[in-house]
């Protein structure tokens, strides 16, 4: 909101109740300007929403504005104005015949190639020779390994 004063305008504007809050509150100091804007976010500093039915219908916001001609006391120059804005509800029928066709498809056939995997024993890590015969007790490593990273696993039974 915009206020236009006679004289140059030092003091403070405020929501009601709200005071304290800096994004609710405004303060004018220097008097330079007698023209000032005072602004707020929509739905800000307990700004009341009603919806409204009815011969009119939308939405009514309202909140109580005090404009305070000194930075920390309420004086009997004081002013205090009730905003409201109403943001009416358009009733607006639209209608348009058009015709859609059939989105085409196309159809993605793939067949993964089989993993090609081998099993072997091997003596003293998973790079060790390979085993063919073992003692019983003999620590050994079952190594499986297949060819195609990421679309199998497999997962051993022991």
């Amino acid at each position: 909101m915009e206020l236009n004063m006679a004289k140059p305008f030092t003091g403070r504007i405020f929501v009601k109740g709200m005071a304290d809050r800096p994004e609710c509150a405004k303060n004018f100091r220097g008097g330079k300007q007698s023209s000032v804007v005072y602004q707020l976010r929509n739905g800000d500093c307990n700004m009341d929403k009603q919806r409204r039915i009815g011969p009119q219908r939308g939405v009514e916001q309202s909140m109580t504005v005090i404009v305070s001609f000194h930075d920390t006391f309420i004086t009997k120059v004081d002013r205090a104005y009730r905003c409201t804005c109403f943001f009416m509800e358009a009733d607006k029928a639209v209608t348009s015949d058009f015709e859609v066709s059939d989105l085409a498809t196309t159809d993605l056939i793939d067949t993964a190639r089989m993993p090609s995997c081998s099993y072997r024993v091997r003596r003293g890590s998973i790079n060790g020779p390979a085993v063919s015969y073992a003692n019983v007790g003999e620590q050994v490593y079952h190594v499986w390994q297949c060819d195609s990273g990421k679309i199998y696993a497999i997962q051993p039974n022991v």
